[in-house]
């Protein structure tokens, strides 16, 4: 298959993977870990996009937006 790539996080003892992997059940991987420093900091721009279409509200919220 070849080599993979993919962003997770450790919470200790366990890694979370964050991407979509398409990997057959029980596959024995190697992992070599690289430690990504991230930025507390996100760019708002990059953190918008991020959360983009994903909020709740109600269905007449941009008609009543000056209501709300």
């Amino acid at each position: 298959m070849g080599t993979l790539t993919v962003k997770a996080t450790c919470d200790g003892s366990n890694f979370h993977i964050s991407d979509q992997v398409d990997l057959k059940p029980n596959t024995t991987c190697l992992l070599t870990i690289e430690v990504i420093e991230e930025d507390p900091y996100e760019d708002p721009f990059k953190h918008l996009l991020k959360h983009a279409g994903t909020v709740r509200g109600p269905a007449d919220w941009s008609v009543e937006h000056d209501h709300y």
